[in-house]
């Protein structure tokens, strides 16, 4: 029996009008497409477009940007990790006033302050309160260096994912549409940040906008609380339980949630066949494997080879993720023994040093093609 983790039900009239489905964030993202994919009953089939908010937001500023429209061609929006560097750099550059055991932890901490300034729009709103909270003396020095992160973007012409939504508002508002071909669904904003709903807002002026919330779930039973004096009295319960269920519904999946280490879990895992299937403590490595646990099974992906392999796939599309292509440099999987390892090696080290964390196929062909540098690997 398959895993039902979300619906699609509310989103069948936009997948098959081929709208552009944006969602909160890359988890629930993923849940739609697992769905997608159990539901087809096929091996192939095209993918719908569903896409995270923020994932969205960068491609929309690319696209805007190749159009040549002034407010997004003359800035180039940075990857959180690329982010948290610059508030890293300025932080440390501030080591003599502000000693910190801790810089990196505190250059995300920072950063997810300015985030979450810019998506609540407490500037604007609430910029006199923000201000006279300067006596506070962690808030003067937050407001400090976010005067310097501004500033050192607009020096480097770069720009942060929160302020790109900000321009991409602002571009709506006063100049006209963005090139957009889609109709747009949004699925599960319940409740956006007012920088997030200035976005739906001004989308909607120039593109049909849905806007659709996850179907509750519907259990059937209501919950239940217990407590046990020790935890072999609750596992026996468990066991109970899943016998239970199986009882009735003998090809029913069934999901244990707890806080679980290795030797809790072959604990769980012992006592549950001891139960259910006696005879298998005796079969030892022969007996078939009915229980998946997301500790303690590895999935296909995490294989070097495996994961090396679809990366190699992957050099189809046009933009390639910087960090997957140095990796593919390093592979041994790839590349033969009499392969030019120093070429390879010079030509990571130019690629960490010059490009962003996205770059263009044809960009990379260009630097790896040039005969007359040390890192010419073509």
């Amino acid at each position: 029996m398959s895993i039902r983790r979300i619906s699609l039900g509310p989103l069948e009239t936009a997948i098959a009008a081929d709208a552009t489905i944006l969602v909160p964030n890359n988890r629930i993202r993923d849940a739609l497409l697992h769905a997608y994919a159990q539901r087809c009953d096929t091996e192939v089939f095209r993918t719908p477009k569903i896409l995270g908010i923020d994932v969205w937001v960068r491609r929309v500023w690319d696209l805007a940007a190749s159009h040549g429209l002034p407010a997004f061609a003359g800035r180039q929006p940075i990857s959180s990790t690329e982010e948290s560097f610059l508030w890293m750099e300025i932080i440390e550059a501030a080591q003599d006033r502000i000693p910190l055991l801790n810089p990196e932890e505190t250059a995300r901490a920072v950063s997810h302050a300015y985030q979450l300034l810019r998506q609540w729009q407490l500037e604007e709103k609430q910029g006199d309160v923000l201000t006279s909270h300067r006596v506070i003396p962690d808030i003067a020095v937050f407001l400090d260096w976010k005067a310097e992160f501004e500033a050192e973007c607009e020096r480097r012409q770069l720009i942060s994912l929160a302020d790109c939504l900000k321009v991409i508002n602002r571009h709506c508002l006063n100049v006209g549409p963005l090139p957009l071909s889609n109709d747009f669904c949004l699925y599960s904003f319940l409740s956006p940040p007012p920088l997030y709903a200035d976005l739906f807002a001004s989308l909607e002026k120039h593109h049909s906008i849905q806007r659709i919330n996850p179907e509750p779930p519907d259990t059937g039973i209501g919950g239940k609380h217990f407590k046990f004096d020790s935890w072999r009295d609750e596992i026996s319960a468990c066991c109970e339980w899943v016998e239970a269920i199986l009882s009735v519904s003998p090809n029913a999946h069934i999901g244990i949630v707890g806080e679980l280490d290795e030797s809790r879990m072959r604990e769980v895992k012992r006592r549950l066949n001891q139960t259910l299937d006696p005879q298998s403590l005796l079969q030892f490595d022969t007996a078939p494997n009915h229980m998946n646990s997301s500790q303690a099974d590895a999935k296909l992906n995490d294989e070097a080879l495996i994961h090396d392999g679809l990366l190699l796939l992957g050099l189809i599309r046009e933009e390639q993720l910087s960090e997957e292509i140095c990796r593919l440099l390093r592979s041994p999987f790839l590349l033969d023994e009499h392969t030019n390892w120093q070429a390879r090696f010079q030509l990571e080290r130019h690629l960490r040093r010059q490009l962003s964390d996205r770059c263009q196929l044809s960009e990379l062909q260009f630097i790896a093609g040039q005969k007359d540098k040390d890192y010419y690997w073509p």
